[in-house]
């Protein structure tokens, strides 16, 4: 059977992805794939590269090695003209995998992506609304999506009955565009969320899509935990248990290589070079 990553991050999901789109295609290559999506966080950035990179790969009749199915993950909010929040009412985001699978949800996903940073920038986070989904949804297949998703969400913190209203208002949506998005990385909440949903592909025979993919290779794992430490602000070792430290720290030195490439991200330059002093400091005294 053919497999076919259809939520990737790529080094445009900024501190998450770790993926270049070159290396991307050669591995999906590699592994036989017949196509591989894109779908970065809040952004298409990296999508003309995305599909160039594509059309650089081809077989001797002239077809595409990989096909490149275009996306992104959204940050989905009640009300994107809404700028005011308090600790109490907080700007609730949810992830949204949305993929296009023609010209027109390619235009779609554009004017989506567009309007969520006219309209609903706020803070980092370029933010789009249901109406705007309800309204540009044309030629667009949505998922489940990751334990960020409204869905996965509902099913954790609400009543099942609710969480299951909100499933139906997606699949109302989008129909037979709708998918069941299965992740498996041995989570609690995870394999309950999938319990449930599995319930549901049955029960309105929605179909299933395979899980996401952030990096290409196993061994680059401790490169993306220093993204992700990185993210969450990260400023002492009691913040994150010893195996990814120990992680981070065998690949302090290559971070330092990185940063020339992220010093448009001004913001975070600080907080790198205080998880990098972290890491020298701790290894060498785990030396001594």
């Amino acid at each position: 059977m053919n497999y076919s990553h259809l939520h990737v991050h790529t080094q445009y999901s900024l501190l998450d992805g770790a993926s270049a789109i070159p290396k991307l295609f050669d591995k999906a290559i590699a592994d036989n794939m017949p196509a591989i999506a894109i779908t970065d966080h809040g952004n298409m950035f990296g999508v003309f590269q995305f599909v160039a990179e594509a059309q650089k790969r081809k077989n001797d009749d002239g077809s595409l090695k990989v096909k490149p199915i275009v996306g992104c993950e959204f940050y989905v909010v009640e009300n994107r003209h809404r700028r005011s929040f308090t600790r109490e009412e907080k700007d609730v985001r949810y992830h949204q995998v949305l993929l296009a699978k023609n010209e027109t949800g390619y235009r779609n996903l554009m004017k989506l992506c567009s309007l969520g940073f006219i309209e609903g920038n706020y803070g980092k986070y370029p933010r789009i609304d249901k109406e705007l989904i309800e309204k540009y949804h044309e030629g667009l297949i949505a998922t489940t999506c990751c334990l960020a998703a409204e869905v996965p969400r509902g099913i954790l913190r609400k009543k099942e009955s609710e969480a299951e209203e909100i499933f139906k208002w997606w699949l109302n949506i989008f129909g037979e565009d709708y998918y069941i998005e299965l992740q498996r990385h041995n989570i609690a909440d995870q394999v309950k969320v999938n319990a449930v949903l599995l319930e549901w592909a049955k029960k309105y025979k929605v179909k299933q899509l395979p899980p996401m993919m952030h990096i290409m290779w196993n061994k680059r794992m401790p490169m993306h935990m220093i993204f992700y430490c990185v993210l969450i602000q990260v400023k002492n070792k009691q913040h994150q248990k010893q195996k990814i430290l120990v992680m981070m720290i065998l690949l302090a030195e290559e971070l330092v290589l990185l940063l020339p490439t992220i010093n448009f991200i001004s913001k975070q330059k600080k907080k790198w070079n205080c998880c990098l002093q972290m890491y020298r400091n701790l290894l060498t005294t785990q030396m001594r």
